[in-house]
């Protein structure tokens, strides 16, 4: 057989399958704020490949998500409920892609997604940015003489991150001075932290 001719043959009978392919099924949208940003959890019939989805910060507080060859009932996608951290939201679907607007306080700063096939979930990680989180109240205001067993294990876990966080941001944004501000502010909750955890736990 003509290898050219096999060639055409492969192509016109893999290629209906790929254009007319089901697009994936977004069932529902679960939404999470948290003290460093904002997780959604997208609950599927099937994920799709990573490289369907994308995510941009506008000028006007509003974070987009497109999510191609996915589709959806608006109806019961629509977020009513949401957490104190968003302002507004609102689902588009086209005929192959669903976008998600979320309109925050607070702009996000990094973004990224991650799936899991067993469950059917695709949960897409919001993040303020660093210098956002370094002026939290959270921080500045926390009362060093509370019990440290009077804290929870989440917060605990969360001043861990954040200090975390912090400290390697503020080392990479200024090579020439790697003790900046937000460096030591990072550098000074790890080390409260490690106290109290010490001493308390």
């Amino acid at each position: 057989m003509n290898f050219k001719n096999l060639k055409y043959q492969i192509l016109i009978t893999i290629f209906p399958i790929l254009a007319f392919s089901e697009p994936s099924q977004l069932e529902s949208i679960h939404i999470k704020s948290l003290a460093n940003g904002i997780v959604l959890n997208l609950e599927m019939d099937s994920i799709p490949a990573l490289e369907n989805f994308t995510a941009w910060q506008a000028n006007s507080n509003w974070f987009y998500i497109t999510l191609y060859q996915v589709s959806g009932d608006s109806s019961k996608l629509a977020l009513n409920k949401l957490p104190k951290n968003i302002q507004n939201s609102q689902v588009i679907v086209s005929e192959n892609s669903i976008q998600l607007g979320l309109q925050l306080y607070e702009p996000v700063d990094n973004h990224e997604f991650n799936s899991s096939e067993d469950d059917n979930f695709m949960v897409a990680s919001l993040y303020y940015s660093s210098e956002y989180l370094s002026q939290l109240e959270t921080i500045k205001d926390m009362d060093l003489s509370q019990k440290w067993y009077e804290i929870s294990s989440k917060f605990r876990d969360w001043l861990y991150i954040t200090g975390t966080g912090l400290t390697a941001t503020g080392m990479i944004k200024d090579s020439n001075n790697r003790m900046n501000s937000q460096t030591q502010i990072g550098l000074s909750l790890l080390a409260i932290t490690y106290i109290f955890d010490k001493i308390w736990s």
